[in-house]
């Protein structure tokens, strides 16, 4: 009975470290495969956000000219002017209502929420999106402002609308064409560094003092936070604008109401 026991401990002790590395090596086998597999996603995730920023830069400029071209070209042409205001009103309410749900409700709410490097995979595909949406409703505002109101017969009250609506597509040109690109890569690499540490996994705010001693992070940093303050500024400069313009539109309605309904 001695001898069988010792046998079998024999037996279950020179098994046990054969079944270990066997679990081992297929542990590491999955570990690198899924290693591989998460390097190929994230490539392909910064690939995309690259992409569409680039794709915002081409759609800025297209988009520039084409308000260009158009305004040259319907120059005198007749328009339904109800159907004009009608887009006029619809691409600045939305244009509005986007900024403030962006600046002031989406972003704060996925910066407390989100871990920071699902955030900033989101937030590299929302900005350039959001300065694209900002920049065609912005021209389709002005474009229609302009239809209604021909340059050459422009009060002094339509001036400054033209100018506050000239703004809002002047930031929102920047942002999309030189600023949204600078973010995206800089986002990505500080994203990648962080993960790379081990505090992409943190929600909000989180202590990177010891980062920012690397001077390769330190340097998408500093380019990430003037970017993001330049841009941050616009959008705020371009929501001004619009709450102003919004402020001349009520103006203007209240003066429609006081004249006398022969005179409207």
């Amino acid at each position: 009975m001695t001898c069988v026991t010792l046998r079998e401990r024999l037996e279950g002790s020179t098994s046990y470290p054969l079944v270990t590395k066997v679990e081992s090596k297929k542990a590491s086998r999955n570990r690198s495969v899924s290693d591989g597999e998460t390097n190929t996603s994230n490539g392909g995730q910064q690939l995309l956000s690259e992409s569409c920023a680039r794709s915002v830069q081409y759609f800025a400029a297209s988009a520039l000219v084409a308000m260009v071209a158009f305004l040259w070209v319907a120059d005198g042409m007749e328009v339904n002017m109800t159907a004009v205001t009608y887009v006029h009103l619809l691409s600045f309410a939305a244009h509005f209502g986007a900024q403030c749900w962006v600046t002031f409700v989406a972003g704060i709410t996925m910066f407390f929420t989100l871990p920071r490097n699902m955030f900033g995979c989101l937030q590299s595909r929302l900005f350039p999106l959001y300065f694209a949406t900002s920049l065609a409703l912005s021209i389709v505002a002005m474009v229609t402002f302009l239809l209604r109101h021909p340059y050459i017969l422009l009060t002094s009250v339509d001036h400054r609308q033209l100018i506050l609506l000239g703004v809002c597509v002047g930031c929102s040109f920047v942002n999309s064409f030189f600023l949204a690109p600078k973010l995206v890569a800089s986002m990505i690499h500080m994203f990648e560094l962080e993960k790379a540490l081990g505090v992409a996994s943190v929600v909000g705010y989180c202590d990177r003092k010891e980062l920012k001693k690397d001077p390769v992070y330190s340097r998408h940093y500093k380019t990430f936070r003037i970017s993001h303050s330049v841009s941050g500024l616009g959008n705020l400069a371009t929501l001004s604008c619009n709450l102003l313009y919004m402020y001349q539109i009520a103006c203007n309605y209240l003066e429609l109401q006081r004249r006398p309904l022969c005179d409207i």
